[in-house]
């Protein structure tokens, strides 16, 4: 609903309520979710914008990790020993089919 009133937007199904209160306070909604946006795959509006990197100085800052000298690097998953090496940090892996459509499946190692 903010976003067909706030953007004029036309594809967004409305929530099932008549008034949304507030929207004075914003001047445009905008629709995030984790699809890559960046030049890898792994790339997420967290990464994209910057917003992770506080995260890895924070875990880099650790007792734990000032002891054994792990630097913030190591916390992305997208390089060489911060991200699950099976994967590249994909958290799945391509199975070539030959004559059917390729399919991609978890990495067993990063399934929960």
């Amino acid at each position: 609903m903010a976003q067909r009133q706030l953007n004029g937007a036309t594809i967004a199904e409305p929530a099932p309520y008549r008034d949304i209160q507030g929207l004075e306070h914003f001047d445009k909604v905008i629709d995030i979710d984790q699809s890559p946006i960046g030049r890898t795959p792994r790339s997420n509006p967290a990464t994209y914008t910057g917003v992770f990197t506080p995260v890895r100085e924070l875990f880099a800052g650790v007792p734990e990790s000032v002891r054994v000298v792990i630097r913030q690097d190591v916390f992305s998953f997208n390089v060489r020993g911060g991200r699950c090496e099976a994967c590249q940090g994909d958290g799945v892996i391509k199975v070539e089919m030959h004559f059917l459509p390729d399919i991609y499946v978890p990495v067993r190692s990063v399934q929960r």
